[in-house]
């Protein structure tokens, strides 16, 4: 595929699928900010893999397909049972029931820059742990960021 081509979910997803179910990995560019600060709109990409090879679990990062047709990339909360989980983005309140049969593909690693981060990286599974303790709050800390934000500019 050419690097300057942009393609619609619509074509690129099968695809994917096709090649994380026949045990390879996709890189997949982020798009939207649901999972702000963790991974960055247009500036971070995920590496997906499959469910088989890594265990979708509490506080993985999952690529899934709505019932609505829609794909999302957002964190899994909290096995409900052996069908289902509970999951959201780093920057939302809002949580989502899913299936299990719904996951396309789970996140192994994240470029930053040109800086692959491992999700079984010990500093990364700190912060997100941290993360997940502060979801109570996050709205204040979103307020102040961008408070600090204005401030600065």
């Amino acid at each position: 595929m050419d690097k300057n081509t942009s393609y619609s979910e619509k074509d690129l997803v099968p695809i994917m699928e096709e090649v994380i179910q026949s045990g390879g990995s996709c890189k997949l560019k982020v798009t939207g900010y649901s999972m702000t600060p963790t991974l960055r709109h247009l500036k971070d990409s995920v590496v997906l893999v499959s469910p088989e090879k890594r265990q979708p679990k509490k506080n993985e990062i999952v690529f899934i397909k709505r019932d609505t047709g829609k794909h999302v990339l957002h964190r899994i909360r909290k096995i409900i049972d052996d069908q289902s989980f509970i999951m959201n983005g780093d920057a939302q309140q809002w949580t989502e029931v899913v299936r299990f049969n719904q996951v396309i593909g789970v996140v192994d690693s994240f470029y930053r820059g040109d800086k692959e981060v491992s999700c079984d990286n010990i500093k990364y599974k700190t912060y997100v742990k941290l993360w997940v303790l502060c979801k109570p709050i996050r709205p204040l800390i979103f307020k102040f960021r961008n408070l600090v934000r204005k401030v600065i500019k």
